[in-house]
C-alpha cells in the first residue's frame, strides 16, 4: 500500500464513523512548515529536512483518531466499532480518543459525563480502540461571555471557562473515578 493509499483509507475511516478531526500520519511525510502561530512560513528552522518549501519528517508513530462526533454523536459502541473495523481494514493500529464534549454531548456540557460513563462501560466490557477521552474541565461548570477590548476582565468570575462551556471540578472527579475504574477493570480482564 503507498503512502497515498494509506492516507486515504485513514481519511476514509474518519468519513465512515461520522467524525470531524485531524490526523497526524504515523508514517514519512511532508508538510509546509509553520510558525508558533500555526501560519505558513519560510523559516528553515522549524524541524525536520527541508527541500524546498516542504518539511520532510518521520511521522508520528502514536498517532489516533479522535471521535468528536459530527451530524450525530458517534461515541456509541456501534460508532466505536465502525471505526475501528474501518482504521484496522487500512493496517493501522486501532487506537481512538473519544471527545466527550462538542457534538458527541451535543454542545451540552452536562451530557459529558454521561457520555464519559458509556465509554467506560466499552473499555470496562474489554474494548481495546478507546485509550484515552476528552473532556471539557474548569472549576466550576458552564461558561460565561468575554470580549477583550470590551468587557472588564474583573467582572470575571474565577475557574469558569470563557470559551467552551465546561463541566466543574466535583463532575470532573466523578468522571476521572469513573474512567479510572473502566482501566482498572479493563487491565483484569
Amino acid at each position: 500500500m503507498s503512502v497515498q493509499d494509506d492516507w486515504i483509507s485513514v481519511a476514509k475511516a474518519a468519513e465512515l464513523a461520522g467524525c470531524s478531526q485531524q490526523f497526524i500520519r504515523r508514517d514519512l511525510h511532508a508538510h509546509l512548515p509553520r510558525d508558533e502561530k500555526g501560519q505558513p512560513t519560510s523559516d528553515r528552522t522549524s524541524g525536520g529536512r527541508l527541500d524546498g518549501w516542504l518539511v520532510d519528517t518521520a511521522g508520528n508513530p502514536d498517532c489516533h483518531v479522535i471521535l468528536r462526533g459530527g451530524k450525530t454523536p458517534n461515541y456509541d459502541a456501534a460508532s466505536v466499532a465502525a471505526a475501528c473495523r474501518e482504521i484496522e481494514a487500512a493496517k493501522l493500529p486501532c487506537r481512538l480518543m473519544v471527545d466527550c464534549s462538542h457534538a458527541n454531548s451535543s454542545k451540552q456540557h452536562q451530557r459529558q459525563v454521561e457520555v464519559a460513563r458509556d465509554i467506560a462501560r466499552q473499555g470496562g466490557g474489554g474494548s481495546r480502540c478507546i485509550f484515552g477521552a476528552m473532556v471539557e474541565s474548569h472549576l466550576n461548570g458552564g461558561a460565561q461571555k468575554f470580549s477583550p477590548g470590551r468587557d472588564d476582565p474583573a467582572s470575571l468570575a474565577y475557574g469558569q471557562s470563557i470559551t467552551d462551556a465546561c463541566i466543574g471540578w466535583d463532575d470532573s472527579v466523578q468522571v476521572l473515578e469513573t474512567l479510572s475504574a473502566a482501566v482498572r477493570q479493563r487491565r483484569a480482564r
